[in-house]
């Protein structure tokens, strides 16, 4: 992990001195709040919450590392969005999608597979 964490670190200096908004996103905690399963319960039931959520292009050949990032991406678009919470300081938080039960519930029954 602390390797892991330095590249991280490195990634986000490279990307903010180019000038570019960075976001740290937990993709399991983002993956809850969405109300899809995360990758260790099943990642067939992951990727199919992701296309319910309405991304296209995802595949069953997709590792569970993959649809991880593709989770993070989605959670990107939603910050873009302004669709997002940010938990611990607001410049290098986690950030994970608002939602409630209700919502998630109402975000799953418009899409189908």
């Amino acid at each position: 992990m602390r390797k892991l964490t330095a590249r991280g670190i490195r990634l986000r200096g490279f990307f903010e001195a180019k000038g570019l908004k960075v976001v740290e996103v937990y993709p399991g905690g983002a993956q809850d709040v969405l109300g899809i399963p995360r990758k260790q319960k099943n990642s067939d039931k992951l990727l199919s919450g992701l296309i319910n959520l309405g991304l296209e292009g995802l595949t069953y050949s997709l590792s569970h590392h993959e649809l991880d990032a593709v989770t993070c991406a989605y959670v990107g678009k939603l910050f873009l969005e302004k669709k997002t919470v940010v938990y611990g300081a607001q410049d290098q938080g986690i950030v994970l999608p608002k939602g409630t039960a209700q919502e998630k519930l109402i975000v799953r029954s418009k899409h189908t597979l």
